[in-house]
C-alpha cells in the first residue's frame, strides 16, 4: 500500500567533486541494494558508488570522463519490490502473499 510519503525514485548524488571513471548499469537494469553504480576518481582514488536501494536504473545522466560536483545527480532508481526482495516474476513472495498461502499438513 502507498502511502503520500513514500517516495517512487532514489536519486544518487555525488557526495565528493570527482572525475567519472566508470559507469557500472545503464537504464533498464536493475539493481540490488550494494550493487555497485558508479567507479569515481578523486585525488588518485577511486570511490565506488553503491545502491542504497534495490530498483530499476531510470535514468544515467553522466558518461566516463565527466567531472561531477558535490551534489550532481549521477542516476535515478526507481522502486521495485522485485529488486528489493530479490524475487523474479510477478508472484514475488510478499508478507501478505506468504500468510495467506496454504501450509503444509493443514
Amino acid at each position: 500500500m502507498r502511502t503520500g510519503t513514500e517516495r517512487a525514485a532514489e536519486e544518487v548524488r555525488a557526495e565528493i567533486v570527482a572525475v567519472v571513471g566508470q559507469v557500472l548499469v545503464a537504464a533498464g537494469d536493475t539493481v540490488p541494494v550494494g550493487e555497485p553504480l558508479f567507479i569515481l576518481e578523486s585525488m588518485k582514488m577511486e570511490i565506488p558508488v553503491l545502491a542504497e536501494n534495490g530498483g530499476r536504473i531510470l535514468r544515467v545522466p553522466v558518461a566516463p570522463g565527466d567531472t561531477v560536483q558535490e551534489g550532481d545527480l549521477l542516476a535515478e532508481i526507481g522502486f521495485n519490490r522485485v529488486a528489493e526482495t530479490g524475487a523474479v516474476g510477478s508472484d514475488a513472495a510478499s508478507p501478505e502473499r506468504l500468510s495467506s498461502a496454504p501450509r503444509p499438513g493443514a
